[in-house]
């Protein structure tokens, strides 16, 4: 093998084993997943510039001082991405200040596995326009290499900086070729790129704040690192598409605002996207566009083309955009609400009316999150107009109106409307006439001779059906039948009219409806030729009209267009085709016309008159809306009927334009009005007399009961009606009492079907032959006004069928009454054909006239637009009438007798005929006086009367104070009743009516009857009391112990012999309390005759108490059953004596507890709970809490005593919790002159004096001496049950200053060294003093010494032992004089400088010193004098001194820092250490590498101070609260950085003049607040939603102006006192109404077309006079009891005719001249008499 080829395989091995080595080690934790985050957000490159950032408001700057410090990997586009180590600009990667990672000169990043400590820099630029320093901040940053990619260990940044990140280049150049800028390698071969192509782009619409954006989202499924370019455009009018925008980005979305110029509502938008490589971006892939984008709202009905059947059908409002949020709104309870007016037109709406109404005329559409490309969306419906014309197929557009809003992007828009096509359905009629002849809805003729009740008309697709009643009619030869009568349901509605309740010719018919609700009826009720003809009509647009006459009435039906297809019964199918009309309930065709009618028959008691069925619901009816665009045009004939609708009308008819040609009243309201009075009245009126009625039918019951009416045919002419009218229409209110429910018995039910007569013959038994019925029929129905006038419309076949109709009358009743009978018929069918015939209105005015005026008014009046005008002495509908008539009184309201007790007198209702609706209408009340026992006249008085109707008025009687009972001697007057009262009538205030009596009465002490006249007797059993009258029995109002007994007294009150006593309520359980609780228990009783109950405590336990109200009270003393007697008394003394009985129970709770009542149980059950005294717990305080746990007694024994504790301390120790040591050596318990040594919890005694042998405790003299042995008296020496070998610490005695810490030491002879002094003091721990005081020192007694010092020189007193023995007293210097002198101690202390002071301690004269008193250093002997003083020995071998104080000494002299302590030894001085004590001891030691140089003495080095040096230092000082946290290294709180935090980082921009004076936080300047200043403040605050711009000035919303927005804006003032409230709404005064209160209201409503000017007040339209319009008025008073029924329209009776009634009427014409002055009398010329003045007199 080569050198070469060795030296390569070297290299190998040397280049393989470190990644062998990598393999086999395992991978750091933050290497591995989990181990780390990733940030991986691709505006941290290093390319990408912030710029984009701050002008976008859908980005916000990156800032990581909110992240959380830990390991992160970087990538970008999921690939592995590097901080730089290169300066990155300012404002990039995605911030304003960028991190960076700083390499220093010699520094790199970690090889594989390694981590490192580098340093990142922040980039910033201090000010505007001055450089730019890459590195202002450091932030410490670790490094990981972890093989194939980087972790960084980050911390907050300070302030809004950001890490940036780039791509990592690739590590292995040479394994890949190197491409071209526009290649890419491919399997180790350069290509091309080709940047993959994104998902289909979709846009969407987002808003930010009161902006719109269209976001284009799309998808790639690539990992590369792309860019996308992203182009805007929009479709133009002419349907090019206009490129808007074009704009690259990294993000997989992009923005463009809808901003109403260059993007508008209603613009079709698309979005296209292709990507590039972010390395080539030269290089573009393919291009993918979106769907078209419709950016507004979009109307969707689910069809367009609609049949006229009343259906309804969808209309789908959509918004794409998000509505805004309006400014005029704010203060809504919706703010983002965008409300749309909608409105429809077609072509002639102006002349047929619509053809679509809609289920509201403004849609809302609300703020909601984007689904589906639809961010808003309204659901409302429309309807085809059914509308009777043949107006073919006609188109309605839908459209929405222009927008109105401070928006700039939604003011002025307007949607596209769509368009509906209306096809046109015919709708149909069927006619039942007379006998009745019956044509079906498809026009099939044929006889219905049947009677019995019938289906004449049912619905198979909506709950609707007719039933009719047919009774035999008009002829006793031949079987013929009638309608009488119909019922008709409606949904939940079932209306009758009906006459079948009685016989032919004397019954009248009348309304009655159930239903559950009146008030959501959709039902109308109109009224034509005064009351012959009676239509009522349903929201559907069928109606039922019903031709009255005295034999019965005709029927004509019209089915809506919706029916078709969808009917059966009588009428037939109803679908084009006659030959089906004939079928049975199944649909089958029937073929026999007798089995089709019986098909249809009902059984007894199964029809709607008979029963209504349970099951019917009264859906809340729809709305329908004409949202016409414009305003309606009307025609002449409209017009001249003041038909006036408003733009947006809706009601329950909106789907059916219900028109009419004949006039009509509506009575509607006034029959709906009498309804709300029921639900809303008592039942306090009193019923009416038999036949009469009330206006306001209260005593009815619920709504649920049948509204009746009843009809008086008042244009017959079979004499003057019998009934009494009240209400204003024909309709009258029966009581129950009259009709006795809605059923009754119908025997024509129960009769079998009629068989088929032989063939009708000619001539009739009165001889009439065929050709003379055809005759008369032909003039009768071909020459009437209504055929020769409508001829035109009618066809020849419909009158021939009239005149066929007209024959068979004829043929088969006998009877000439019959011939008009059928002209009905030719009125309503010529009506429908002047309906359908709308278009060509114009060329019909003359059938128009006919209409209006039958018979062209006789000829006795003018046609007007209401009909015909009578003149003066006519009336009736066609003026065929006379009338005049004079007011007479038939009856009074409830027979004249008024129960001042029972009911209100202060009105009466007047009933007769000859009323009128005049200012002049009075009632005249004449008051009958009692005068010498009988009535004398007073003087008249007159009172406006209230007309109701011709035949009723209501007079309202004068105030009198005497029509009370008060006063009412009821002795002296028992026959008189209170008040009689003569009533009389005037229309014009000249002439009166008869008078009738008023009697008014007191029921409840008098009985009045009507005989002759009114005779009144008195109750018996009645009292008088106070002038107010009782029944036997009654109680006093105030004491029901008073009653009313007229057997004791009639004028007084008596006592009451039945009164029950209280009842005292039982207890419910047994009553319980506990010694020493307070017992409070409430009793109950109640009287029997309600009055008041008063309790009393008769016996009961000492400090037992009982209130009035029943409150026991009583603090329980004693253990035992306790009884409580007591009684209750009601207020008539009647009492009831009880007692309750308490068991007393003891208090159980222990060790001291007290008992409390248990509040959470009922009183009186004896519950209690306990209350612990401290230390103890438990349900009854049984558990006694261990004190000593834990033990606190440390070395002693714990005793626990009740929530104390003891403890039972040992030998030598004392203290609370054993932890003070007893100081033997004060009760001196040594020989004297025997030194003490105390130690913890013992004491040791030293040496015997010499010449003394002992223990030191007692010492004896040596036998040499002749001093008796002296023995300490009383003392007994202390001994440890320690162990000896274990010595107390040093530290236990205190030693130090108070507050300065002890640190035992071996290193120092006193074992034990100080701490520093506390603040304000200094010295070396044992003693600390201030600056030029005494020095405090403390001794080991605890007591505190003052000691004065000169100089430097300190002194400190000894411990409280003799002395120490390693330091033996001195001998007694002989120089020192033995007297009494106070005595003088030395000793000595070590401190740093080893200095003696001397501490006089000055004891009292007085006090003579001996051997007692040990003077004398330890171990030396003290020898008494013969002067009573002592005398010291030598000092120990060893030592020196006097004997007093004795020093060790050395023979070689102690080093430095040492002290002579023991003999030849010596030691460190306190405060040194080592092994030649060259080492000063600092404690606590010095920090921060400070050095010890003296005893607690640190050197600091630069940048630290304090005693241990624990106080780094920052020259200068770190500002704004910062910490120096190393020398010249602050640590800054947040908000500020720099070297020493003194830049602020103010993250707000403050506006208006704002200063930032702290981090995020702005001082503003006056008038403004907020975060940033930039809200502006107003006082007072702006209202009405107006925002606050500037300080103390208000932008006000559309509507509101003022200084506070506080003046509301009707763009049109409100009106009538009107308040303007806010924006165009006004709040309106009671009694009007309206968007600016123009409308005034009027309940009832009014009729006949007046208009309602003022709150109830109405406007009556000529010939129309009355509250409400209702009463029709005679320019020329009606005569001989002609009444006025309408307009200038007198009806007269039987007998007169004439305008005004003035004609009399002779049946047989005058002869010979004669003249009818009466009915049916002649006044004959002279000469002539007679009935008919025919006979001449002389003939006579």
């Amino acid at each position: 093998m080569g050198l070469e080829t060795v030296s390569k395989l070297i290299t190998w091995v040397v280049f393989l084993l470190p990644n062998a080595m990598h393999a086999q080690t395992e991978l750091p934790p933050e290497c591995v997943s989990g181990g780390h985050s990733i940030l991986q957000d691709p505006y941290r490159s290093t390319t990408f510039s912030s710029s984009w950032v701050q002008q976008s408001a859908l980005q916000e700057f990156i800032c990581d001082h909110s992240l959380s410090p830990g390991w992160y990997q970087f990538q970008i586009f999921d690939k592995p991405a590097s901080m730089p180590t290169e300066c990155v600009e300012v404002n990039h990667c995605g911030t304003q200040a960028p991190v960076w990672l700083s390499l220093a000169e010699g520094e790199a990043l970690p090889g594989p596995l390694e981590v490192r400590q580098l340093m990142a820099c922040a980039a910033w630029q201090l000010f505007p326009g001055t450089g730019k320093d890459c590195c202002m901040f450091r932030i410490p940053v670790t490094v990981r290499n972890c093989g194939d990619f980087y972790v960084y260990l980050l911390q907050p940044t300070q302030g809004c900086m950001a890490y940036c990140a780039q791509e990592m280049s690739d590590t292995s150049p040479a394994a890949s070729p190197s491409c071209g800028p526009d290649e890419v390698n491919v399997d180790g071969t350069c290509t091309t790129k080709q940047p993959p192509t994104p998902s289909a782009p979709v846009v969407v619409s987002e808003v930010t704040g009161k902006s719109v954006f269209l976001k284009c989202s799309f998808g790639s499924s690539s990992n590369s690192s792309l860019g996308y370019v992203v182009a805007w455009s929009r479709l133009s009018p002419e349907g090019r598409k206009e490129e808007l925008k074009q704009e690259t980005t990294l993000q997989t979305f992009a923005f463009i605002e809808l901003d109403g110029f260059n993007l508008r509502l209603g613009d079709k938008i698309y979005c296209s996207s292709s990507s590039f490589f972010l390395d080539s971006p030269n290089i573009r892939g393919a291009s993918v566009e979106s769907l078209e984008f419709f950016a507004g709202i979009r109307l969707r009905p689910e069809v367009s083309s609609v049949s006229e059947d009343g259906r309804l059908y969808e209309l789908l409002v959509e918004s794409t955009v998000p509505v805004p949020c309006l400014e005029e709104s704010s203060s809504s309870a919706e703010p983002c609400t965008l409300s749309l007016q909608l409105s429809t037109s077609s072509k002639d709406d102006g002349l047929l009316g619509a053809d679509l109404s809609l289920s509201s005329c403004v849609v809302h559409l609300s703020r909601g999150p984007c689904t589906d490309g639809v961010c808003s969306r309204a659901l409302i419906h429309f309807s085809p107009v059914t509308d009777f014309h043949k107006d073919s197929n006609r188109t309605t557009q839908i459209s929405v109106k222009s927008i109105v809003t401070q928006n700039s992007l939604w003011n002025g828009y307007s949607p596209e409307p769509v368009e509906i096509t209306v096809k046109d359905v015919p709708s149909a009629f069927c006619y039942s006439f007379t006998d009745p002849h019956i044509i079906t809805f498809d026009g099939r003729p044929y006889e219905n001779y049947q009677v019995g009740t019938f289906v004449l008309y049912k619905s198979t697709l909506r709950p609707f059906e007719v039933h009719v009643r047919q009774w035999e009619c008009g002829s006793v030869v031949h079987a013929t039948s009638c309608v009488c009568g119909f019922v008709v349901r409606d949904g939940g509605d079932v209306i009758a009219f009906d006459m079948c309740n009685g016989e032919m010719g004397e019954t009248k018919p009348h309304l009655s409806l159930k239903n559950r609700d009146l008030t959501k009826s959709g039902i109308r009720i109109t009224e034509s030729y005064q009351g012959r003809k009676v239509t009522i009509t349903f929201s559907s647009g069928a109606f039922v009209r019903a031709d009255v006459s005295d034999w019965g009435m005709s029927l004509t039906l019209r089915a809506p267009s919706s029916d078709r297809g969808h009917t059966e019964g009588l009428c037939g199918t109803y679908n084009g085709q006659p030959a089906n009309d004939l079928h049975s309930a199944g649909g089958a065709i029937l073929e026999h016309l007798p089995a089709f009618i019986s098909e249809w028959r009902l059984p007894p008691g199964s029809s709607l008159f008979d029963t209504v069925p349970s099951h019917l619901s009264t859906p809340s009816p729809r709305k329908y809306c004409n949202c016409q665009s414009g305003p309606r045009l009307t025609s002449s004939r409209a017009r001249s009927r003041s038909v006036t609708s408003t733009d947006s009308l809706c009601s329950h008819h909106g789907n059916v334009n219900l028109q009419s040609v004949i006039p009509t009243l509506d009575v509607t309201a006034e029959y709906i009005s009498s309804v709300e009075l029921l639900k809303g009245g008592g039942s306090d009126r009193q019923p009416l007399p038999p036949g009469q009625s009330s206006q306001t039918p209260q005593d009815r019951g619920s709504n649920s009961q049948p509204r009746e009416r009843s009809f008086s045919l008042r244009a017959s002419r079979d004499g003057a009606s019998t009934h009494r009218h009240i209400s204003n229409s024909s309709h009258q209110s029966l009581s129950q009492s009259d009709l006795e429910g809605f059923s009754y018995f119908f025997p024509e039910d129960h009769e079998a079907a009629a068989q088929t007569d032989s063939p009708l013959t000619w001539p009739t038994p009165s001889g009439l032959t065929e050709q003379q019925a055809r005759t008369q029929c032909q003039q009768v129905v071909a020459g009437s006004s209504i055929a020769l006038g409508c001829g035109r419309l009618l066809e020849e076949a419909i009158i021939s069928r009239v005149e066929a109709m007209c024959v068979t009358d004829l043929q088969l009743k006998d009877d000439q009454s019959w011939l008009n009978a059928t002209l009905p018929l030719l009125e309503n069918e010529c009506e429908r054909r002047l309906i359908e015939e709308r278009r060509r209105e114009e060329e019909f005015q003359d059938v128009l006239a006919v209409l209006k005026c039958p018979n062209l008014c006789n000829g006795n009046g003018q046609c007007s637009e209401w009909g015909c005008v009578c003149f003066p002495g006519f009336g009736s509908y066609d003026c065929s009438v006379l009338s005049d008539q004079i007011p007479e009184i038939t009856e009074l309201e409830k027979e004249g007798l008024c129960d001042v007790r029972q009911g209100d007198c202060s009105t009466i209702q007047v009933y007769g005929q000859g009323f009128k609706d005049s200012y002049e209408l009075k009632c005249e009340f004449v008051k009958e006086k009692f005068e010498d026992w009988e009535w004398v006249l007073d003087e008249p008085q007159l009172v406006p009367a209230v007309f109701l109707d011709t035949t009723a008025l209501e007079c309202k009687l004068p105030l009198e104070d005497s029509w009370g009972p008060a006063g009412l001697d009821v002795e002296k007057a028992s026959h008189r009743p209170l008040a009689r009262l003569q009533i009389k009538v005037s229309n014009d205030g000249y002439s009166y009516s008869n008078a009738k009596i008023l009697t008014l009465y007191d029921g409840a002490c008098q009985i009045c009857s009507l005989d002759t006249e009114v005779f009144c007797t008195l109750r018996e059993k009645r009292c008088s009391i106070d002038g107010l009258c009782y029944s036997e029995g009654d109680s006093n109002p105030s004491s029901p112990c008073l009653t009313c007994r007229p057997d004791s007294s009639k004028h007084t009150w008596s006592i009451a012999e039945k009164n029950e006593p209280p009842v005292l309520q039982s207890l419910p359980f047994h009553l319980r309390s506990f010694l020493g609780g307070d017992f409070i228990y409430q009793l109950q009783a109640r009287d029997p005759e309600g009055s008041v109950v008063r309790f009393t405590l008769e016996s009961g336990p000492e400090g037992s108490s009982l209130s009035p109200d029943g409150l026991v009270r009583w603090r329980t003393e004693t253990t035992d059953t306790h009884t409580l007697q007591f009684t209750v008394t009601d207020d008539c003394d009647a009492e009831t004596r009880a007692s309750i009985q308490v068991f007393v129970h003891s208090c159980e709770c222990l060790n001291g507890a007290s008992c409390v009542t248990n509040t959470n149980l009922p009183a009186g059950s004896g519950e209690y709970l306990c209350v612990c005294l401290d230390g103890f717990k438990g349900e009854r305080c049984e558990v006694d809490v261990d004190d000593c746990k834990p033990n606190p007694c440390r070395r002693g024994r714990c005793i626990d005593g009740s929530n104390s504790f003891s403890c039972i301390c040992p030998a030598g120790m004392t203290g609370h919790t054993c932890r003070e040591d007893i100081d033997e050596c004060v009760s001196q318990p040594c020989f004297p002159g025997v030194g003490c040594n105390n130690t913890l919890g013992s004491f040791f005694c030293g040496v015997c004096p010499q010449g003394y042998s002992g223990d030191g405790n007692i010492c004896t003299r040596n036998q040499d001496s002749p001093v008796k042995a002296l023995m300490t008296p009383a003392r007994v020496l202390k001994v440890s049950s320690r162990p000896k070998s274990s010595s107390p610490s040093p530290c236990s005695r205190r030693p130090c200053h108070p507050g300065v810490q002890c640190f035992q030491s071996t290193h120092v002879s006193a074992g034990f060294i100080c701490g520093p002094c506390p603040a304000g003091l200094h010295e070396n721990g044992r003693t600390c003093k201030a600056t030029g005081q005494g020095t405090i020192t403390r001794g080991g007694d605890g007591h505190f010494q003052i000691v004065k010092s000169n100089s430097s020189k300190e002194s400190t007193p000894t411990s409280s032992s003799s002395s120490s023995p390693a330091s033996p007293r001195r001998p007694p210097d002989s120089r020192r004089p033995e007297a009494t002198m106070s005595s003088v101690r030395r000793d000595y202390f070590d401190d740093r400088k080893t200095n003696l002071t001397t501490v006089l301690t000055v004891e009292s004269p007085s006090l003579h010193v001996t051997c007692a008193d040990s003077p004398c250093s330890p171990g030396v002997p003290c020898e008494p004098t013969l002067t009573g003083s002592f005398k010291c020995g030598r000092c120990p071998y060893g030592y020196t001194g006097d004997g007093i104080i004795c020093e060790a000494v050395c023979r070689y002299q102690c080093g430095r820092n040492m002290a002579c302590t023991l003999p030849n030894t010596c030691t460190c001085m306190e405060g040194y250490t080592g092994y030649n004590c060259h080492i000063a001891v600092c404690r606590p030691d010095c920090k921060n590498r400070g050095r010890c140089v003296n005893p607690n003495v640190c050197e600091c080095p630069a940048g630290y101070s304090g005693p241990t040096c624990e106080e780094a230092s920052c020259e200068p000082p770190c500002q704004h609260g910062g910490t120096c946290l190393a020398r010249n290294l602050c640590t800054c709180p947040y908000g500020y950085v720099g070297p020493r935090c003194e830049i602020m980082v103010c993250n707000r921009h403050c506006e208006n003049g704002g200063e930032c004076i702290s981090p995020d936080v702005c001082e503003c300047q006056a008038g403004w607040y907020g975060p940033t200043c930039n809200s502006a403040v107003c006082n007072p605050v702006c209202l009405n939603g107006g925002t606050c711009i500037r300080p103390n000035i208000c932008a006000c919303p559309g509507g509101f102006y003022g200084s506070q927005c506080q003046i509301a804006v009707c763009s049109q003032p409100c009106k009538n006192g009107g308040q303007c409230m806010r924006n165009n709404v006004c709040s309106c005064p009671e009694g009007y109404t309206g968007k600016r209160c123009q409308r005034s209201v009027c309940e009832p409503m009014c009729m006949n077309k007046g208009k309602c000017v003022g709150p109830n007040t109405c406007s009556c339209a000529s010939g129309w006079t009355g509250m409400r319009c209702n009463i029709p008025v005679c320019l020329q008073k009606c005569k001989n009891g002609g009444e006025c029924l309408g307009p200038n329209t007198c009806h007269c009776p039987s007998g007169w005719e004439g305008l005004q009634c003035q004609t009399p009427v002779c049946k047989q014409r005058c002869l010979n001249g004669g003249r009818c002055v009466l009915p049916d009398y002649c006044y004959c010329r002279r000469g002539y008499k007679g009935f008919t003045c025919a006979t001449k007199a002389s003939q006579a």
